[in-house]
């Protein structure tokens, strides 16, 4: 079962996704891979959210 997130973290990503995505296509040409590593990016933050 996949947890839901928290309002807290639909608006941090909601607010910071396009950033991190612009940012992590700089080092990826294929787009789909940079969506795909962005949001592996959001999943590991709130996955160790209280470890940051």
């Amino acid at each position: 079962m996949a947890n839901k997130l928290s309002n807290s973290q639909k608006i941090l990503f909601e607010q910071n996704y396009s950033h991190v995505l612009k940012a992590v296509s700089m080092y990826y040409q294929d787009f789909y891979m940079a969506e795909e590593a962005t949001q592996e990016a959001f999943l590991q933050a709130f996955k160790n959210i209280n470890y940051l």
